[in-house]
């Protein structure tokens, strides 16, 4: 089309929805093809990685409870010798 002529507005609506068809065409063949690229990780390491992290997750969380309770030690007994003393 030349761009002196005037497009109604169906033509319009014609034209925005061919080109957004080609345009979601083109993203999708393009997405399909990076996806060829992936690499995926094998059963194998992907056991050995979960494991990894549920082991990590297990001892981070025991590392902040014993830090809590040593935490909530100290304090208690921060408060009773201030009790003691009379402040």
């Amino acid at each position: 089309m030349s761009k002196n002529k005037k497009m109604s507005e169906s033509q319009k609506t014609v034209r925005l929805n061919a080109v957004s068809s080609v345009k979601k065409r083109s993203f999708f063949s393009e997405f399909k093809t990076e996806l060829k690229k992936v690499t995926w990780t094998s059963k194998d390491e992907l056991l050995v990685c979960g494991r990894i992290v549920i082991a990590s997750i297990l001892s981070l969380g025991i590392a902040i409870y014993v830090l809590d309770i040593g935490c909530k030690s100290v304090l208690a007994l921060i408060s009773k010798i201030i009790i003691h003393l009379g402040a």
